[in-house]
Protein backbone atom coordinates (compact mmCIF):
# COMPACT_ATOMS: atom_id res chain seq x y z
CA UNK A 1 0.00 0.00 0.00
CA UNK A 2 1.50 2.91 -0.98
CA UNK A 3 0.96 6.39 1.19
CA UNK A 4 1.34 9.80 0.14
CA UNK A 5 1.65 12.80 2.28
CA UNK A 6 1.69 16.19 0.36
CA UNK A 7 3.03 19.30 1.69
CA UNK A 8 0.68 21.56 -0.41
CA UNK A 9 3.54 24.82 0.39
CA UNK A 10 6.42 22.74 -0.84
CA UNK A 11 7.80 24.78 -3.23
CA UNK A 12 5.78 27.65 -3.64
CA UNK A 13 2.38 25.19 -3.68
CA UNK A 14 4.26 23.30 -6.57
CA UNK A 15 2.09 20.16 -6.06
CA UNK A 16 -0.73 22.42 -7.61
CA UNK A 17 0.81 22.29 -10.35
CA UNK A 18 2.13 19.09 -11.07
CA UNK A 19 -0.33 17.11 -9.00
CA UNK A 20 -2.31 15.50 -12.29
CA UNK A 21 0.29 14.53 -14.13
CA UNK A 22 2.67 13.06 -10.72
CA UNK A 23 -0.79 11.05 -10.00
CA UNK A 24 -1.16 9.58 -13.72
CA UNK A 25 2.53 8.80 -14.00
CA UNK A 26 2.34 6.74 -10.39
CA UNK A 27 -0.78 4.71 -11.77
CA UNK A 28 1.40 4.33 -14.72
CA UNK A 29 4.15 2.64 -13.02
CA UNK A 30 1.74 0.78 -10.78
CA UNK A 31 2.29 2.41 -7.67
CA UNK A 32 -0.61 4.71 -6.98
CA UNK A 33 -2.46 4.74 -4.11
CA UNK A 34 -3.55 7.27 -1.06
CA UNK A 35 -2.84 10.97 -1.13
CA UNK A 36 -3.28 12.89 2.22
CA UNK A 37 -2.53 17.02 2.35
CA UNK A 38 -0.90 18.55 5.39
CA UNK A 39 -2.15 21.55 6.95
CA UNK A 40 0.53 22.73 8.76
CA UNK A 41 4.32 22.63 10.70
CA UNK A 42 3.85 19.07 12.79
CA UNK A 43 1.13 17.60 10.63
CA UNK A 44 2.95 15.44 8.10
CA UNK A 45 4.34 13.52 11.48
CA UNK A 46 1.01 12.99 12.75
CA UNK A 47 -0.23 11.62 9.21
CA UNK A 48 2.59 9.24 9.18
CA UNK A 49 1.72 7.69 12.35
CA UNK A 50 -1.48 7.16 11.62
CA UNK A 51 -0.85 6.00 7.75
CA UNK A 52 1.43 3.24 9.48
CA UNK A 53 -1.58 2.43 12.45
CA UNK A 54 -3.77 1.83 9.01
CA UNK A 55 -1.38 -0.66 7.72
CA UNK A 56 0.10 1.09 5.17
CA UNK A 57 4.01 -0.61 4.05
CA UNK A 58 5.27 2.07 1.89
CA UNK A 59 4.60 5.76 2.96
CA UNK A 60 5.80 8.52 0.66
CA UNK A 61 6.86 12.51 1.24
CA UNK A 62 6.20 14.89 -1.20
CA UNK A 63 7.70 18.18 -0.43
CA UNK A 64 11.08 19.21 0.85
CA UNK A 65 13.53 18.61 3.38
CA UNK A 66 11.25 19.55 6.21
CA UNK A 67 8.57 17.20 5.20
CA UNK A 68 10.83 14.47 4.92
CA UNK A 69 11.93 15.31 8.54
CA UNK A 70 8.46 15.23 9.53
CA UNK A 71 7.46 11.99 8.26
CA UNK A 72 11.06 10.64 9.41
CA UNK A 73 9.64 11.49 13.03
CA UNK A 74 6.15 9.79 12.50
CA UNK A 75 7.52 6.37 10.56
CA UNK A 76 11.14 5.44 13.07
CA UNK A 77 11.06 2.48 14.78
CA UNK A 78 7.89 1.18 12.95
CA UNK A 79 10.52 -1.71 11.22
CA UNK A 80 8.04 -2.39 8.73
CA UNK A 81 7.61 0.77 6.92
CA UNK A 82 10.08 2.38 3.76
CA UNK A 83 10.10 5.71 2.94
CA UNK A 84 10.07 6.89 -0.14
CA UNK A 85 10.55 10.25 -1.51
CA UNK A 86 9.36 12.67 -4.53
CA UNK A 87 11.62 16.11 -3.62
CA UNK A 88 9.05 19.18 -4.79
CA UNK A 89 10.49 21.99 -2.10
CA UNK A 90 13.44 24.46 -2.21
CA UNK A 91 16.09 22.17 -0.38
CA UNK A 92 15.80 18.72 -1.09
CA UNK A 93 18.97 17.20 0.73
CA UNK A 94 18.54 13.95 1.82
CA UNK A 95 16.86 13.07 -1.44
CA UNK A 96 19.58 14.15 -3.52
CA UNK A 97 21.97 12.44 -1.80
CA UNK A 98 19.52 9.49 -2.31
CA UNK A 99 20.13 9.55 -6.13
CA UNK A 100 16.93 11.75 -6.41
CA UNK A 101 17.50 15.19 -8.55
CA UNK A 102 13.91 15.64 -8.58
CA UNK A 103 10.05 14.37 -8.79
CA UNK A 104 9.80 12.90 -11.90
CA UNK A 105 13.04 11.17 -10.97
CA UNK A 106 11.51 10.32 -8.30
CA UNK A 107 8.20 8.08 -9.38
CA UNK A 108 11.23 5.98 -11.51
CA UNK A 109 12.92 5.26 -8.38
CA UNK A 110 9.49 4.27 -6.09
CA UNK A 111 9.02 2.02 -8.95
CA UNK A 112 12.38 0.54 -9.10
CA UNK A 113 12.12 0.11 -5.47
CA UNK A 114 15.77 -0.60 -3.89
CA UNK A 115 15.27 -0.45 -0.59
CA UNK A 116 18.39 -0.10 1.94
CA UNK A 117 18.88 0.99 5.66
CA UNK A 118 20.77 4.20 6.46
CA UNK A 119 21.71 5.78 9.76
CA UNK A 120 19.71 8.36 11.86
CA UNK A 121 21.09 11.20 13.86
CA UNK A 122 19.08 12.12 17.56
CA UNK A 123 18.73 15.30 19.46
CA UNK A 124 16.61 14.89 22.59
CA UNK A 125 13.80 13.08 21.33
CA UNK A 126 14.12 14.24 17.33
CA UNK A 127 15.50 12.61 14.39
CA UNK A 128 17.30 13.52 11.84
CA UNK A 129 18.45 11.79 8.76
CA UNK A 130 21.21 14.54 6.78
CA UNK A 131 22.81 17.38 9.28
CA UNK A 132 22.04 19.71 12.22
CA UNK A 133 22.99 23.22 12.28
CA UNK A 134 23.92 26.20 15.16
CA UNK A 135 25.14 29.46 14.20
CA UNK A 136 25.24 31.43 11.11
CA UNK A 137 23.52 28.69 9.14
CA UNK A 138 20.88 29.25 11.33
CA UNK A 139 20.19 32.69 10.40
CA UNK A 140 20.73 32.42 6.64
CA UNK A 141 18.15 28.85 6.45
CA UNK A 142 14.78 30.66 6.42
CA UNK A 143 16.05 32.63 3.15
CA UNK A 144 17.42 29.63 1.86
CA UNK A 145 13.94 27.91 1.65
CA UNK A 146 12.31 31.25 0.50
CA UNK A 147 15.02 32.06 -2.10
CA UNK A 148 14.05 31.09 -5.46
CA UNK A 149 16.56 30.38 -8.80
CA UNK A 150 15.09 33.18 -9.92
CA UNK A 151 16.41 35.76 -7.15
CA UNK A 152 20.05 34.42 -6.41
CA UNK A 153 21.26 38.29 -6.42
CA UNK A 154 18.77 38.71 -3.91
CA UNK A 155 19.55 36.13 -1.58
CA UNK A 156 23.09 36.45 -2.25
CA UNK A 157 22.69 40.05 -0.71
CA UNK A 158 20.97 38.97 2.31
CA UNK A 159 24.00 36.06 2.76
CA UNK A 160 26.61 39.13 2.65
CA UNK A 161 24.55 41.57 4.99
CA UNK A 162 24.60 38.19 7.46
CA UNK A 163 28.37 38.23 7.05
CA UNK A 164 28.84 41.57 7.70
CA UNK A 165 26.98 42.15 10.84
CA UNK A 166 26.91 38.22 12.25
CA UNK A 167 28.77 37.87 15.67
CA UNK A 168 30.27 34.50 16.66
CA UNK A 169 29.58 33.38 20.46
CA UNK A 170 31.40 30.92 22.74
CA UNK A 171 30.82 27.63 23.31
CA UNK A 172 31.85 24.32 24.29
CA UNK A 173 32.37 21.18 22.53
CA UNK A 174 32.32 17.63 23.77
CA UNK A 175 33.20 14.39 21.66
CA UNK A 176 32.27 10.90 22.95
CA UNK A 177 33.15 12.52 26.32
CA UNK A 178 36.42 12.08 25.71
CA UNK A 179 37.33 15.32 25.03
CA UNK A 180 36.20 18.87 24.81
CA UNK A 181 36.77 22.15 23.24
CA UNK A 182 35.92 25.92 24.09
CA UNK A 183 35.86 28.47 21.09
CA UNK A 184 34.21 31.02 19.51
CA UNK A 185 32.05 29.91 16.55
CA UNK A 186 31.29 31.43 13.49
CA UNK A 187 29.16 27.63 12.27
CA UNK A 188 28.94 24.33 13.31
CA UNK A 189 27.38 21.41 11.03
CA UNK A 190 27.16 17.94 12.26
CA UNK A 191 26.41 15.56 9.41
CA UNK A 192 24.63 12.16 10.36
CA UNK A 193 24.27 9.19 7.16
CA UNK A 194 25.33 11.64 4.43
CA UNK A 195 27.77 11.18 0.71
CA UNK A 196 31.47 11.20 1.12
CA UNK A 197 33.49 13.60 -0.78
CA UNK A 198 34.82 12.82 -4.75
CA UNK A 199 33.66 9.22 -3.81
CA UNK A 200 29.47 9.21 -4.63
CA UNK A 201 28.83 6.86 -2.14
CA UNK A 202 26.51 6.66 0.60
CA UNK A 203 28.40 6.19 4.29
CA UNK A 204 26.54 4.51 6.89
CA UNK A 205 29.13 3.83 9.73
CA UNK A 206 27.75 4.92 13.00
CA UNK A 207 29.86 7.92 13.54
CA UNK A 208 28.77 11.90 13.22
CA UNK A 209 31.07 14.54 11.48
CA UNK A 210 31.24 17.59 13.25
CA UNK A 211 32.39 20.33 10.93
CA UNK A 212 33.16 23.57 12.72
CA UNK A 213 34.03 27.18 11.62
CA UNK A 214 35.67 29.21 13.93
CA UNK A 215 35.65 32.76 14.56
CA UNK A 216 37.29 34.34 11.61
CA UNK A 217 38.02 38.04 10.06
CA UNK A 218 35.64 39.22 8.34
CA UNK A 219 38.24 39.36 5.20
CA UNK A 220 38.40 35.59 5.04
CA UNK A 221 34.92 34.77 5.34
CA UNK A 222 34.05 37.25 2.40
CA UNK A 223 36.73 35.08 0.39
CA UNK A 224 34.94 32.13 0.83
CA UNK A 225 31.80 34.05 0.32
CA UNK A 226 30.49 31.34 -2.29
CA UNK A 227 31.15 28.44 -0.11
CA UNK A 228 29.26 29.84 2.50
CA UNK A 229 26.44 30.80 0.46
CA UNK A 230 26.21 27.45 -0.96
CA UNK A 231 26.26 25.76 2.72
CA UNK A 232 29.39 24.03 1.45
CA UNK A 233 31.18 24.88 4.68
CA UNK A 234 33.27 21.45 4.69
CA UNK A 235 34.97 23.08 1.67
CA UNK A 236 35.87 25.83 3.50
CA UNK A 237 39.86 26.25 4.36
CA UNK A 238 39.67 27.25 7.80
CA UNK A 239 37.71 24.41 9.26
CA UNK A 240 38.55 21.73 11.72
CA UNK A 241 36.59 18.10 11.58
CA UNK A 242 36.04 15.92 14.08
CA UNK A 243 34.63 12.40 14.16
CA UNK A 244 31.85 10.85 17.27
CA UNK A 245 29.47 8.95 17.91
CA UNK A 246 28.20 11.51 20.63
CA UNK A 247 28.45 15.34 20.43
CA UNK A 248 27.30 17.70 23.45
CA UNK A 249 27.15 21.38 22.63
CA UNK A 250 26.71 24.42 25.33
CA UNK A 251 26.34 27.52 24.21
CA UNK A 252 27.20 29.72 25.92
CA UNK A 253 25.03 32.28 28.11
CA UNK A 254 22.59 32.90 25.60
CA UNK A 255 21.10 29.89 23.93
CA UNK A 256 21.23 29.05 20.08
CA UNK A 257 19.01 27.83 17.95
CA UNK A 258 19.10 24.39 16.48
CA UNK A 259 18.21 23.36 13.19
CA UNK A 260 18.44 19.85 11.89
CA UNK A 261 17.23 18.79 8.27
CA UNK A 262 16.48 22.40 7.16
CA UNK A 263 13.77 22.70 10.55
CA UNK A 264 14.08 24.65 13.70
CA UNK A 265 14.05 21.84 16.51
CA UNK A 266 15.15 23.60 19.30
CA UNK A 267 17.97 25.72 21.51
CA UNK A 268 21.10 24.75 23.24
CA UNK A 269 22.37 23.02 25.39
CA UNK A 270 22.03 20.01 23.46
CA UNK A 271 23.64 16.61 22.75
CA UNK A 272 23.16 14.91 19.47
CA UNK A 273 24.38 11.07 18.65
CA UNK A 274 23.86 8.11 16.19
CA UNK A 275 20.28 6.70 17.08
CA UNK A 276 20.14 2.84 17.12
CA UNK A 277 17.07 2.88 15.14
CA UNK A 278 17.45 2.99 11.25
CA UNK A 279 15.21 3.35 9.06
CA UNK A 280 14.13 2.43 5.54
CA UNK A 281 14.26 4.24 2.61
CA UNK A 282 14.04 3.60 -1.46
CA UNK A 283 16.87 4.96 -3.43
CA UNK A 284 18.15 5.19 -6.79
CA UNK A 285 19.97 2.13 -8.27
CA UNK A 286 22.87 4.39 -9.26
CA UNK A 287 23.72 5.33 -5.56
CA UNK A 288 26.27 3.25 -4.06
CA UNK A 289 26.55 2.09 -0.18
CA UNK A 290 29.19 1.04 2.26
Amino acid sequence: MYYYIVNPAAGGGRINKIQERLKTLLKQKGIDGEFVKSTGRGEASKIAKVAVRQGATTIVAVGGDSTVSEVINGVVGTNKVVLGMLPIGVTNILARALGIADWTQGVNVLAQRRVKIIDLGKINDIFFATSLDIGFETEVLKDRQSSSLWKPVVFKKKVLDKILSYKPFSATIKFDSKFSIETNIFNLSVFNTRLSKGEGDFKNDGKLTAVLVSSQSKFSLLKNFSKIATANYEEIPFVSKFRAKKIFVEGGKVARDVFADAGYVGITPIEVSVSSKKLKVIVSKDRKFD
